[in-house]
């Protein structure tokens, strides 16, 4: 997974950060789902936690699932 720091450093209404424990949080909680849903809920959890008030960073997330067993 790759993300801009939009994901990590958005902010709820007391100044905390979403952050690294929340984003690996959301990435155990949604890993059994393509990566496309995975980007969608893990951006969802973000907009759900910033301070409506605040100004939006840039939020990207690009998630690469393999699937090995897809070789045979």
């Amino acid at each position: 997974m790759f993300y801009t720091d939009g994901v990590t450093e958005a902010r709820d209404e007391a100044g905390n950060e979403f952050g690294m424990d929340r984003l690996a949080d959301a990435v155990d909680r949604y890993r059994a789902l393509p990566a496309n849903e995975m980007a969608r809920r893990i951006s969802h959890d973000v907009y759900a936690f910033q301070a409506p008030d605040l100004t939006m960073d840039d939020l990207t997330l690009s998630i690469v699932k393999y699937d090995s067993s897809a070789e045979n």
